[in-house]
């Protein structure tokens, strides 16, 4: 088992294309840091109320982009077995199915966290050099903030993660992680029409992108824990899912 884990997470740290990815997040946010929020053009630095918001807080309203970074976690770690055939002799090799679905989900999980950690921790200690502390959230609330935003990501991953074991198969994998939350949306904005209470304070007030953005400015301590449950739960349930199906599913 930890020799899996250890190959996997060299293959991915080793990998050009999450370094690709993860210097295309700093690319989205940096600019909102190293450029003082007044000379930006066509972005708005406060809230309904007033209240200025600082470079370092509309940064941590880009972290939906995540979910796209994600999946190529999910495919690094899980997809590639099931597309290169390599599945079947690592079952083989003394490693249970049970074992195989714990192994790749601790990696895939584990990366997620340091990845988004290590960028949101870059975020702020830049925009603390370059703004300063009177530009810069308090320290207790940006990583609360960026943690509740995390239990969204793993949420999603846990999504990806049961897709990725349903399907086997990365074709597949790629249009339902992409068409699923896009349909669900679409779904949604045509339900407004007739359901608009319903769908804005229930359905699409958790819904992924929206739930990021809200945390970063909403104070209410019932949303914030509505989210984290919602979330982590899926970050559980739905791998599980996936596993039930993989555990009596064949491999080609």
């Amino acid at each position: 088992m930890l020799n899996i884990i250890r190959a996997d997470l060299y293959r991915i740290f080793r990998s050009k294309s999450i370094y690709i990815m993860f210097i295309l997040m700093l690319v989205i946010d940096i600019p909102s840091i190293i450029l003082n929020s007044t000379m930006l053009i066509g972005v708005t630095y406060h809230d309904d109320s007033g209240k200025m918001i600082t470079p370092d807080a509309d940064a941590l309203t880009s972290n939906s982009n995540f979910d796209y970074f994600f999946i190529v976690i999910v495919i690094a770690f899980l997809i590639c077995d099931f597309n290169n055939k390599t599945l079947k002799n690592t079952l083989t090799s003394n490693c249970t199915r049970t074992r195989y679905f714990l192994t790749k989900t601790f990696s895939v999980y584990f990366s997620a966290i340091i990845l988004f950690t290590a960028h949101n921790a870059f975020i702020y200690i830049l925009n603390y050099l370059v703004n300063g502390s009177s530009n810069a959230m308090n320290i207790g609330k940006y990583a609360l903030t960026a943690i509740l935003q995390l239990s969204v990501l793993l949420g999603m991953t846990g999504f990806m993660l049961m897709i990725g074991f349903l399907t086997k198969n990365g074709t597949a994998f790629n249009t339902l992680t992409i068409s699923i939350p896009l349909a669900y949306v679409v779904i949604l904005m045509f339900l407004d029409n007739y359901i608009p209470e319903i769908i804005e304070n229930y359905l699409l007030k958790y819904e992924m992108h929206i739930t990021i953005g809200n945390l970063v400015y909403e104070s209410d301590n019932t949303y914030r824990l509505t989210v984290a449950a919602i979330y982590l739960s899926a970050a559980v349930i739905l791998p599980i899912i996936g596993y039930l199906h993989f555990r009596k599913s064949e491999i080609k």
